[in-house]
């Protein structure tokens, strides 16, 4: 998250806003994680980031250590059309005065057994513009389910709460009158036309939907018409009267914005809110009016709408009674007038807001999104909203499979039962389903709708041309219900058949096994041996019971002769078994582990399917099963205990079932779901599980086919092999993704990236419990150490521009007898070679603020750590450290928030030279302003006596320097650089175009008139090697912004100052780098002509744009008299050229700066090598 890398969210930021809060000077913060406190779809208009702390505070002499948690909400910062939003109509403003002035007033009126609102611990007005709240999660407060809606408790909570935020805002209203001043809300004559489009397009794309809904599709005509008017209709809706009953609204009060507390029974005990960006002072209609048409559950909506209003007028009237406020509030009658007068707001938010509320979080848009792509409907609404989907058809279901037609339906919901991702062949529908029966005794039940795919794609060609959905529904209506009843209730391999569908549309509807307390295990980090037992143990009763039932009824075996590989099957399938095994192979040429395996992977992707094919070929003379056909860890669910051990477990999803050996199941099962330990040293552990439990229960159930014998079994498995190898090129990746970054099957053949970038960091073989325990062992020389779990994440953030990898291992251990457990965190260092080292955060160190420089305390520690690492090399006859920067220092402070001791990290540029190169170095990037200007001769005194002493009681034979020879050394290091001094650093950042003015008046200021004679586009960046199929759309956009953007935008912003040059120029006949001009670093791979070995589709891409964008310069320029070129240096050895570029950068530089000299308006728009060839575009 770009979010998280901002240099002011650090531990001196975080200390100030708890010290402040807390009203404590001896807080210190020890650490701090952070990460979005929203999700996707949320759609809340500010950034929210929760921050975790850990601190220590003294108490009566004591240190204490402490936890915290708090919310960061800021402005937006990147630019869009939520930014737009929340700057033009002063959304955050608004939020800020609220929670600083009058919310806290209302809080205080109404103490804290009624408060509205989380605590407000600091704000900032500028650079960036935030708000730290408390956090209420930590509080104990959640959020309700938005899709089910809030049923008659929640929504009785929520309007008690409403009712009192309105009487404290009349009493604040009373004794202040300037609180009436929120007067913009959210409709709002002069907000931005983008809001006013929002609702525009809401309106509309609502009508388009409902034209399809047989129900209601009557309304979609009257709808349209008024999408055009709907924005004006909500301003007069919202207008206040003076002569009204009027109150400061919430302005955006659905449930998203209200957290509640629970009792152990799971009843909401308390409420809250949250975002006050829309408030606005108007009649009390508008919050209950946005409330009821969003949030309630269906049948409290429309049942139980009095009972609310009594709860909240009764609620009003008593605060504001105990208020003391003199206005007099609502009777019912004057309630239900107002609520009448504007029920088109009411009208207006279940048409736009409520649409967003349904929306699954799987599929939910951001505004942006929504903006640019106009999809207000998610076609999940549309699914869940079928015609054939409705109480009716449920009650059917449940008459039928519970042999009772007293049951009566009272209420359903529905929600999508998998996620993105997740990638099954079906559509899944959970129904959470209210019904009575006889008696009139309620109750609930839930159940799964699977449905052969509607939606047109890939997936449901696929599914439809296979025939996958019909071999389930062959697999649980026949064949399974037999297997099942063979093994009894103890041992069942599938759920429930409750009704099967062969048409409009074709479905199954099956018990709901979350709901009887089976879950899916995490797939991310692979089954550990418990869990791979029981499945093994549950695949080998699946394998006994189908011999036993083909031994009975011959046609099962015939029944199922597909499977995942088969010849009559759309060319979909075999493309994604090609397309992965070549992105594979694309991917691990850059694993210098594996990467010799890369040609080899890349050969065989044309003929994996073959491969396949052949490995899944039944052999009459071997034992052979009815075989799941897609056994990983997607497809079984797991039950565990109360000390979360796994118990139980049953397999789901019987689409590719086929009768084969049992290798297959085996195979794909090993390869794709059990954790790397357990695939790795209990492989035969398990073989012997299921062959144990595959023996007794084909005894048990009477089997005349003989089981294999294990030496049979590995023979098996051997010949099969290949099959093992597919599962883990195609099917391990999609187990390893992580949820966030997931793609269905439709994106997979959409975008052509069959490898997720996640599962690099993910997939690092080494990276596991036996690699951490046996640097552990090592480094403590304790054999007795049992890695027990490990837990890694990233130990820098982007812009700390370390040059290796590195991530933070925490790892939790035991050693000998112990019972207690211990924990340790530990640094790995990564390049092509890794190092492990200990980790100094662990210990009490931390980074300073870059930004604000060294105080005089931390550059003094820093001077006399230098000084011991400069006396050590001299002892040591080695290299001096060349790289000591604010990154480089890390202090570990005392109780006074004064640094200790320093210590020093990153030695990747040392080098064997005059110590004051460091000096120097530390000196120019390191410190504040006010210690460089006054007391850099104090640092140089704290360096000499440092090095010297250290030098005496180290026996160095070499003496040390003495204040006038260090001085001498750094005066000579600075006239060199004088000597140079038409070479002038200015800081810039290219993807920030704004800072750009920044640089150009700085430019200004420095050539004093002359203005500027060459501008040079040089910065450039490329992403590795890559081929289609693994092409990332951020790769591109990167790209494209530095390599083409960039160069565009500052030549646009620098051109008033080369006309000036061009302009002064003596010599105005011809075009020359001595006039003006304009140079783009491009390269050869930018050339069309010249690509014959494609790839490098965003580096490419981006530099044949820059020359298109050369050419055009150069014909808009000319006559300005500026020179424009393109340029390629050739392939030179630099960080982006790489080790192995046969040309040297002085060798090239000198080159380009000849080639330079000779251009002229013969070469302008051209694009030119470094030795002044011409090259083809």
């Amino acid at each position: 998250m770009a979010l998280e890398t901002l240099t002011w969210l650090n531990l001196s930021f975080v200390e100030k806003i708890l010290r402040k809060s807390e009203e404590d000077g001896s807080i210190q913060v020890i650490d701090m994680s952070s990460k979005p406190a929203t999700n996707k779809g949320d759609n809340y208009l500010s950034d929210m980031i929760r921050i975790t702390v850990e601190f220590s505070r003294n108490q009566s002499g004591r240190e204490i250590k402490e936890k915290k948690s708090i919310i960061v909400k800021l402005s937006p910062i990147i630019e869009s059309v939520r930014q737009k939003f929340i700057t033009q109509a002063g959304y955050f403003q608004t939020e800020i005065l609220m929670m600083s002035d009058t919310l806290d007033k209302m809080n205080k009126l109404l103490g804290p057994k009624y408060r509205l609102s989380g605590r407000s611990l600091y704000v900032q007005n500028e650079n960036p513009t935030l708000l730290a709240i408390e956090d209420l999660m930590s509080l104990g407060f959640r959020m309700a389910d938005r899709l089910s809606g809030l049923d008659l408790a929640h929504s009785v909570l929520a309007f008690q709460g409403l009712a009192r935020f309105h009487a404290a805002s009349v009493a604040v209203c009373e004794k202040e009158s300037k609180q009436k001043e929120y007067s913009k809300g959210m409709f709002y004559h002069q907000h931005p036309p983008e809001l006013q489009a929002f609702f525009i397009m809401g309106t509309k794309a609502l009508a388009d939907e409902i034209a399809n809904w047989p129900e209601v599709k009557k309304y979609s005509e009257k709808i349209a018409k008024l999408s055009n008017h709907v924005y004006q209709i909500a301003e007069d809706a919202i207008k206040p009267f003076e002569d009204e009953f009027n109150v400061i609204n919430h302005g955006d009060c659905h449930l998203n914005n209200m957290l509640f507390k629970y009792d152990n029974n799971g009843k909401p005990t308390d409420q809250i809110f949250v975002d006050f960006q829309m408030c606005v002072y108007t009649t009390p209609a508008l919050d209950l009016h946005y409330f009821l048409n969003t949030s309630p559950s269906m049948d409290v909506m429309e049942n139980e709408r009095n009972t609310l209003l009594n709860e909240y007028l009764g609620t009003l009237s008593a605060t504001m009674k105990q208020l003391n406020c003199k206005t007099q509030p609502l009777t019912m009658e004057e309630l239900k007038a107002i609520l009448k007068r504007r029920a088109s707001y009411g009208m207006i938010a279940s048409f736009t807001i409520l649409p967003l509320m349904l929306c699954s979080k799987s599929e939910s848009k951001d505004l942006d999104e929504i903006m640019s792509t106009g999809t207000f409907i998610n076609p999940e609404m549309a699914l869940e909203t079928s015609t054939w989907l409705n109480l009716c058809f449920v009650e059917n279901i449940l008459r039928k499979s519970e042999n009772d037609n007293s049951i009566q339906v009272i209420d359903i919901f529905s929600k999508p039962a998998t996620v993105k991702g997740d990638n099954y062949t079906s559509d899944m529908i959970r129904i959470t389903v209210e019904y009575s029966r006889g008696s009139k005794i309620k109750e609930k039940k839930s159940i799964i709708v699977k449905l052969s795919p509607v939606l047109e794609g890939i997936r449901k060609k696929m599914v439809t041309q296979a025939g996958f959905f019909h071999i389930e529904m062959s697999m649980m209506s026949d064949t399974l219900n037999k297997m099942n009843k063979m093994l009894g209730a103890k041992h069942r391999l599938s759920a429930k058949i409750l009704h099967m569908q062969n048409e409009n549309p074709v479905l199954l509807v099956i018990e709901d096994l979350a709901s009887l307390g089976f879950q899916m295990a995490d797939r991310l980090s692979g089954l550990d041996l418990n869990h791979s037992i029981l499945a093994l143990h549950g695949l080998a009763r699946f394998h006994a019971a189908s011999v036993a039932l083909y031994e009975k009824e011959p046609k099962q075996k015939e029944m199922y002769s597909k499977g995942i590989f088969c010849n009559q099957y759309p060319p979909d399938m075999r493309e994604i078994f090609i397309k992965s095994t070549e992105a594979l192979a694309d991917e691990i040429v850059n694993w210098p582990e594996v990467k010799k395996y890369s040609e080899k992977i890349a050969k065989l992707a044309d003929h994996i399917y073959q491969i396949g094919l052949d490995a899944t070929q039944l052999c009459e003379d071997e034992f052979n099963v009815i075989n799941h056909g897609d056994c990983h860890v997607n497809n079984m669910l797991f039950k565990y205990d109360n000390n979360g051990k796994p118990t139980d477990q049953i397999f789901v999803d019987f689409q590719l079932s086929i009768y084969a050996s049992p290798a297959l199941d085996l195979l794909y099962f090993l390869n794709s779901s059990i954790s790397f330990d357990v695939i790795e040293y209990k492989k035969d552990v398990l073989l012997s599980e299921y062959l144990d439990t595959l023996t007794t229960t084909m005894k048990q159930l009477n089997c005349k086919t003989q089981p294999p014998t294990m030496k049979q079994l590995k023979a098996t498995l051997k010949r099969r092999a290949s099959y093992g190898m597919i599962t883990s090129f195609v099917i391990l990746p999609f187990m390893l993704c992580c949820k966030t970054e997931a793609k269905d099957l439709d994106e997979l053949f959409g975008t052509g990236t069959f490898m997720n970038p996640e599962i690099i960091l993910e997939t690092l073989i080494w990276l596991n419990p036996c690699f951490v325990e046996n640097i552990l062992r090592k480094s403590e020389n304790d054999n007795s150490i049992q890695v027990i779990d490990i837990f890694s994440k990233p130990a820098t953030v982007k812009a700390d521009n370390y040059t290796s990898d590195i991530i933070r291992i925490t790892v939790e251990y035991s050693r000998g007898s112990k019972i207690n457990s211990e924990k340790k965190s530990i640094i790995v260092k990564l390049s092509p070679v890794f190092k492990v080292i200990e980790d100094l955060a662990f210990l009490g160190f931390r980074m300073a603020d870059r930004l604000s420089g060294f105080d005089l305390d931390h550059s003094i520690l820093a001077f006399r750590g230098l000084a011991r690492f400069h006396a050590a090399s001299v002892v040591l006859c080695e290299k001096v450290s060349g790289t000591f920067f604010c990154h480089s220092f890390i202090s570990c402070k005392n109780a006074s928030n004064k640094p200790n001791f320093i210590k020093i990290g990153d030695f990747q540029l040392s080098i064997y030279s005059s110590s004051a190169l460091d000096l120097l170095y530390f000196l120019n990037s390191s410190i504040s302003f006010d210690v460089i200007e006054y007391k850099r001769d104090v640092l140089l005194s704290e360096y000499l006596d440092t090095l010297t002493t250290t030098m005496k009681q180290l026996n160095c034979k070499t003496q040390p320097p003495i204040m006038k020879e260090l001085k001498a050394i750094l005066n000579e290091l600075r006239a060199l650089a004088d000597k140079s001094s038409a070479i002038q650093i200015i800081e810039i950042d290219l993807t920030d175009t704004d800072s750009y003015k920044r640089v150009v008046d700085t430019v200004k200021e420095r050539v004093n008139g002359a203005g500027l004679n060459v501008l040079f586009n040089n910065a450039g960046i490329s992403s590795k090697f890559t081929r289609l199929g693994l092409v990332k759309k951020q790769q591109i956009t990167d790209a494209f912004l530095i390599n083409t953007v960039a160069p565009i935008m500052l030549t646009k912003a620098f051109l008033p100052l080369l006309k000036i040059a061009a302009k002064n120029s003596e010599d105005k006949t011809g075009l020359s780098v001595r006039r003006a001009a304009v140079i783009n670093m491009t390269s050869i791979l930018g050339s069309i002509t010249e690509n014959s070995d494609g790839g490098f589709y965003p580096y490419r891409c981006s530099k044949a744009a820059l020359n298109a964008a050369t050419k055009s310069m150069s014909v808009d320029l000319k006559a300005d008299g500026i020179l424009v070129a393109c340029l390629h240096p050739g392939w030179v050895r630099t960080d982006l050229g790489g080790s192995n570029a046969p040309m040297d950068v002085d060798n090239s530089v000198s080159c380009i700066l000849n080639t330079l000299n000779s251009l002229t308006e013969k070469q302008t728009g051209f694009f030119v090598q470094y030795d002044s060839k011409i090259l083809p575009w």
